[in-house]
């Protein structure tokens, strides 16, 4: 069962594979399509927390690291300072 990703978190996401894509020159539907991943993951539509798979497969598409998607990392891969959250 995914669990629901908090809004904050889901937009960074959003944001950070919107951004490679745009960077690349790729077209989102495209993507999606092609690579059979939810439309709605990297519209934002959908808020939920991406398999393993397909966050392996979009780093591997947008060539970044799996960090940098989940924002533990920036583009050139030095680590971000994380905010603790009770």
């Amino acid at each position: 069962m995914r669990r629901k990703m908090s809004d904050q978190w889901a937009s960074g996401f959003t944001n950070r594979v919107n951004t490679r894509i745009d960077e690349l020159g790729y077209n989102k539907r495209q993507i999606a399509m092609t690579f059979k991943i939810d439309r709605k993951l990297i519209t934002g539509e959908r808020f939920n927390a991406p398999s393993c798979y397909t966050l392996i497969m979009l780093s591997e598409i947008l060539k970044c690291s799996t960090d940098y998607l989940l924002g533990l990392e920036d583009i050139n891969g030095e680590k971000l300072k994380q905010e603790r959250q009770s």
